[in-house]
């Protein structure tokens, strides 16, 4: 995740100089963080998907975009040492079986850490990857780590409508096979 990123630092974004205020803390000094903006965008299925640079000061989907930095960044850091902790509870109580469930909550664990990453050293989340259908509509831009997240929970479904039951039923032939003693 945080070498695409650089990537796009590199290959889609250029130095901005003068530029007030700077759009993820509009209440602080212009000289806390690089400027950068989108330079160019690269088409890489015509009409459907292109890489285009982004600066995303708010959450997913651009939550608590519009409110000031020092609302944001505590609320963040909140929400990231929650998670962490609650990801890690979860890692705890797996069972040897549910090996879906412990790749979910890596590629979760490991997202976030990667936009926290982010939110630490920038004050916002770089996002690059852009799918649209023509100019009819669009999904918001997004990055690797927002994909490992948006993976992980879509295992967690599979898992909980899928893989659970089958689990609770094959745990519930061997309860009845078992001899009682």
């Amino acid at each position: 995740d945080q070498g695409t990123k650089r990537w796009a630092d590199a290959a889609l974004a250029r130095p901005v100089e003068g530029h007030f205020p700077p759009r993820c803390n509009p209440e602080g000094p212009v000289a806390e963080r690089e400027l950068l903006e989108a330079a160019r965008e690269i088409d890489v299925i015509d009409g459907f998907f292109e890489l285009r640079y982004s600066e995303n000061c708010g959450g997913a989907f651009s939550i608590l975009q519009q409110q000031k930095q020092s609302l944001r960044r505590p609320f963040f850091y909140a929400a990231y040492l929650l998670s962490g902790l609650l990801l890690m509870y979860f890692f705890v109580k797996l069972r040897e079986n549910e090996k879906v469930l412990l790749l979910a909550f890596s590629a979760i664990l490991g997202g976030a850490i990667g936009n926290a990453i982010d939110r630490i050293a920038r004050s916002y989340v770089v996002d690059f990857v852009y799918w649209h259908w023509r100019d009819a509509a669009s999904w918001p831009i997004f990055n690797i780590a927002d994909v490992g997240i948006t993976v992980g929970l879509a295992l967690i479904l599979v898992d909980t409508f899928f893989l659970a039951p089958a689990r609770e039923r094959k745990a519930g032939v061997a309860r009845t096979a078992a001899p009682n003693g």
